[in-house]
């Protein structure tokens, strides 16, 4: 079976288990790897052999925060066409200026359950359905 690869940049634990419980449920092909920190998630995906599908980036982590972890990763020359959500307890107003023109695919609040995280996740997938890298 051919399958997608989900990148969730996110510190917390527990928002990782969560995001992953939502995604095994939703059972739609994907696959979750996630990074705990952003400057080793950043190094991971300069890497060419690592081409994930999809990208999602907490704002609030240490040492890169979500904003600057987007910058530093569209100018990765491999992964321009890749979608990339801004996934967080809280989208700020300014989050299209925050982006500081990087692209963004999607400005994603996180979910207080499960289901509502189902449903979010599956609306983004079919937006940003595209051929696996595989």
């Amino acid at each position: 079976m051919e399958y997608k690869i989900c990148y969730l940049i996110d510190d917390d634990i527990d928002e990782q288990d969560i995001f992953e419980m939502a995604l095994t449920e939703l059972n739609n092909g994907v696959q979750l790897i996630y990074g705990n920190d952003s400057r080793t998630a950043v190094k991971k995906l300069k890497r060419e052999n690592f081409v994930p599908d999809y990208i999602f980036i907490d704002i609030n982590m240490p040492q890169l925060n979500g904003w600057e972890c987007l910058q530093e990763i569209r100018k990765i020359p491999h992964l321009a066409r890749i979608p990339i959500a801004i996934y967080s307890t809280s989208i700020p107003a300014d989050h299209k200026a925050r982006a500081g023109g990087a692209h963004v695919s999607a400005f994603i609040r996180k979910q207080p359950n499960i289901p509502d995280l189902i449903n979010v996740l599956r609306d983004f997938f079919h937006t940003h359905d595209q051929p696996t890298h595989l």
